[in-house]
C-alpha cells in the first residue's frame, strides 16, 4: 500500500530529503500523529474538513479523485 505514493513522488523532481518529508507526511495522515511542526500544519488541515459541511467534503473529494 506504501509503493504507490512512493512510485508517484519519484515522478515529481524533489530531493531525496523532500521526498522523504512528503512520503513521512502522506503516511502520518494514518494515525494524525507527528513531532514534526510542518506535519501538524498538514494534519490539522487534514483533520479541518471534518466540521465542514458534507457538501464541501464531498466537493473536495470530487476534485482529489478527479485531479489525481
Amino acid at each position: 500500500m506504501q509503493k504507490l505514493p512512493q512510485e508517484r513522488l519519484c515522478e515529481i523532481e524533489l530531493s531525496e530529503n523532500q521526498l522523504s518529508q512528503v512520503f513521512n507526511q502522506i503516511i502520518a495522515t494514518k494515525n494524525h500523529r507527528s513531532t514534526d511542526l510542518d506535519t501538524n500544519y498538514l494534519l490539522d488541515v487534514d483533520l479541518s474538513i471534518l466540521g465542514k459541511s458534507w457538501k464541501l467534503t464531498e466537493n473536495t473529494t470530487t476534485y482529489s479523485t478527479n485531479n489525481f
